[in-house]
């Protein structure tokens, strides 16, 4: 397997793992698949704050994670959030933990101050994986969203990668 930033002509790909889950599962509170324009344009605005990284093996994209605004308000400037999708076939092989780290590591050099991660439970892979990482559960929203006939609780977690 092979990390490696995306790249144009990986959005196709992206795109297919990103609507298997808005169709199957709560890690997106997206209903509808998106297609591939929101990660064409995703991946061509791509910088060192808000990378996006794919997870090759076998010649295909089977993960990717991604960085981006927490809220686009001035004193968020150095706050990313974060997300990482998987094929549902490489689901607990590590590939999650790998893409996670090397995401942290690139926004560590960037100094970015801290990452959010918004999990919709449950969903105790991803609440292992952000643990595993080094993320802190800061809270729970109740019944927050609605998806797949039912209402969905949402935990926050938080990791400080440079304290000032």
């Amino acid at each position: 397997m092979k990390i490696r930033p995306a790249v144009a002509g990986d959005d196709a790909e992206v795109a297919g793992i990103y609507d298997h889950h808005v169709l199957n599962s709560t890690a997106t509170f997206d209903t509808r698949p998106l297609g591939t324009q929101p990660w064409t344009d995703m991946i061509d605005k791509a910088d060192p704050t808000r990378p996006v990284l794919v997870a090759v093996t076998g010649g295909e994209i089977a993960g990717f994670a991604y960085a981006s605004d927490f809220r686009h308000r001035p004193a968020y400037t150095g706050t990313r959030e974060t997300s990482v999708y998987i094929e549902p076939q490489h689901v607990g092989l590590g590939m999650g933990r790998l893409l996670y780290n090397e995401l942290l590591s690139q926004l560590r050099a960037e100094g970015v101050h801290a990452v959010i991660a918004a999990v919709g439970e449950p969903n105790p892979a991803s609440s292992s994986l952000h643990s595993a990482c080094g993320f802190r559960r800061i809270g729970t929203m109740p019944e927050i969203g609605y998806k797949l006939g039912r209402w969905v609780d949402v935990t926050w977690w938080e990791l400080v990668l440079a304290r000032v």
